[in-house]
């Protein structure tokens, strides 16, 4: 018998008090700004597809929602994930660039930001989006895992080891954290979250770990429970 907790109850898609609650949350995340109903469920509707693994069909939706309602910061975070995955990384270098204006401290804009420029090969401008990042984060191993990717990418091996060995230090153990989450999130069938940390474990993780298959096959078996 699957075990039954209150998150695991509520229904896929949320009734309207369900989105009021949620709205309340993103209000207070966003500032004073609060996103309408409308938006709120647009939003949910596309991290749908981005969490059943369709992120090119959530990109059209998040550039719509974005484009009427430029304050509303997670849904300018999602469409550049969706970007990304989308292979478009230079226009996802600029939504996350143009989120950063107005949350600076903002790290995982910052982290993906500069992980499209190194996908696009814009060497300069990711170290720039880096050191402005580990100046609020300095231990942070996925900008130290990123630091690593652009010093390598730039043939100084020594410079990628130093951030790489930073890296390893702090960010095996949070990455074990973060699957432990996700795991216990899967277990109750709360299956956005539990993606949210396994995505978080597996930006931890360098493919040569032993702890990366494991977690990649997990999140196959998350996404497959989703689209039954």
């Amino acid at each position: 018998m699957a075990p039954t907790s209150p998150s695991s109850r509520a229904p896929r898609r949320p009734f309207l008090p369900a989105l009021w609650g949620l709205a309340a949350l993103l209000a207070a995340a966003c500032g004073s700004y609060a996103p309408s109903q409308a938006d709120l469920q647009a939003y949910l509707e596309a991290r749908e597809l981005y969490l059943k693994g369709d992120a090119e069909a959530a990109v059209p939706r998040l550039e719509t929602l974005v484009a009427r309602a430029g304050r509303f910061h997670q849904a300018r975070f999602l469409l550049g994930k969706a970007l990304f995955l989308s292979n478009r990384h230079p226009e996802a270098a600029r939504s996350f660039a143009s989120l950063l204006k107005h949350y600076p401290r903002y790290a995982d804009a910052s982290l993906w930001r500069a992980r499209a420029l190194l996908a696009a090969g814009s060497l300069a401008e990711a170290e720039k989006t880096l050191t402005e990042a580990m100046a609020f984060s300095s231990e942070d191993p996925r900008l130290l895992h990123a630091a690593g990717s652009l010093w390598e990418s730039r043939g100084d091996y020594q410079k990628a080891l130093e951030y790489y060995q930073r890296a390893a230090v702090s960010g095996n153990e949070l990455a074990e954290t973060y699957l432990a989450i996700g795991k216990i999130y899967n277990r109750f069938r709360v299956y956005d979250k539990s993606l949210e940390y396994i995505d978080k474990s597996l930006g931890l993780l360098d493919e040569a770990s032993l702890l990366h298959r494991p977690v990649v096959e997990l999140k196959k078996r998350v996404q497959k429970e989703i689209k039954q």
